[in-house]
């Protein structure tokens, strides 16, 4: 089964993998701004994509879930994993907390730009066309913002991870 066995570690180690997970996040943050900056578009979905996928995998592992190792959880075959996962966050949270997480937000922003990995990072085999005509100041402006928001969910939760 993917993703749904539990993930047995001591609490320590736990809380120690969720914060270099949004460490990463927050790196792969830094890492698109920086390449917004050079108009490198597809970089920049790319990066976002990457930083969607660790603060979701930093969830799977708060909520004491194996992650699932896929670029596509929107997937029907994930639904079981999410259930889960929404029902061991939803436990180990208060209801103030619970809402500013906004799981159902989280999943669907990586869903989203999960959607265009393969695009973000290789272009188009069908339209012969490499990434970087795909993507424009629009789209990576709007991948930008969606992951400061999911970032800044996570932080608000399980706090600022150091530098």
């Amino acid at each position: 089964m993917m993703g749904t066995e539990e993930r047995t570690m001591p609490e320590e180690s736990r809380r120690a993998f969720v914060v270099d997970y949004l460490r990463k996040a927050r790196n792969l943050h830094a890492d698109a701004e920086r390449r917004h900056k050079e108009k490198r578009y597809a970089d920049v979905i790319s990066a976002v994509q990457e930083s969607l996928e660790f603060v979701i995998k930093a969830l799977f592992i708060a909520a004491r879930i194996e992650p699932p190792k896929t670029h596509q959880l929107h997937d029907r075959k994930f639904r079981g994993e999410l259930t889960k996962l929404a029902e061991n966050i939803r436990g180990d949270l208060d209801a103030d907390a619970w809402q500013k997480l906004d799981l159902p937000r989280l999943l669907f922003l990586a869903s989203f730009w999960g959607q265009f990995y393969l695009q973000a990072k290789y272009g188009s085999e069908v339209l012969d066309t490499g990434p970087y005509r795909l993507f424009r100041e629009a789209e990576a402006a709007l991948a930008l913002a969606h992951m400061r928001e999911s970032i800044g969910r996570l932080v608000e939760v399980y706090g600022q991870p150091p530098q």
